[in-house]
């Protein structure tokens, strides 16, 4: 008897496909991956991928979001709301490292950002993304005259930089130290600098 195949949902089929591209191009780039080997890697047509995304710019997007929901970092509000500037600094610390471990997501960003500039946007631009809630209390404790005169946005750039190298060194470099011990080590630098 032959077994029936059974058929995939929209939701189902683009979940698919989201979820063999994310290898893909975690693995080869934005342009070392054609949609053809997403079709036959995912079992579907290339028709089908145009007809659930339009573009592979679309494609992509899709994994951004995909990535985001599952591993985004939210923002420290109740620590930002008291001012405790170390209870700020050390959570978003300690979430990226916590979520380190995803380094499918670290791939996609770093093809990201070399690639081309505009898949970079994509990720930046994400409101599901907590960077410019960092960058603006950033900016409100300079305005406070609790940190020194320095650009938001290139200090929470540097500190989340400095997350994500902890977790690239983790690896490369065998880096023994505890989750918390980084996460407080990181925003003491950063805090000692800042401070007045």
């Amino acid at each position: 008897m032959k077994k029936k195949r059974t058929r995939l949902s929209a939701d189902e089929r683009r979940k698919q496909i989201v979820s063999v591209a994310t290898e893909l191009f975690s693995k080869k780039g934005f342009h070392g991956t054609k949609t053809r080997e997403i079709s036959q890697a995912g079992n579907v047509s290339e028709a089908m991928i145009f007809r659930l995304f339009e573009t592979k710019e679309k494609l992509y997007a899709a994994i951004v979001e995909s990535q985001l929901d599952e591993y985004v970092v939210s923002f420290p509000s109740d620590q930002a709301a008291k001012k405790d500037d170390y209870g700020v600094f050390y959570s978003i610390a300690r979430s990226i490292l916590l979520k380190g471990e995803n380094t499918t997501l670290y791939r996609l960003l770093m093809y990201s950002v070399l690639e081309e500039g505009k898949l970079a946007d994509i990720y930046l631009k994400n409101p599901k993304l907590p960077i410019k809630d960092f960058i603006n209390y950033i900016q409100q404790r300079i305005e406070d005259n609790a940190f020194k005169q320095m650009n938001s946005c290139l200090v929470a750039s540097s500190f989340v930089g400095a997350c994500v190298h902890y977790i690239i060194g983790k690896r490369m470099l065998e880096i023994t130290c505890g989750v918390d011990e980084i996460s407080a080590a990181v925003t003491l630098l950063f805090l000692q600098g800042l401070q007045k």
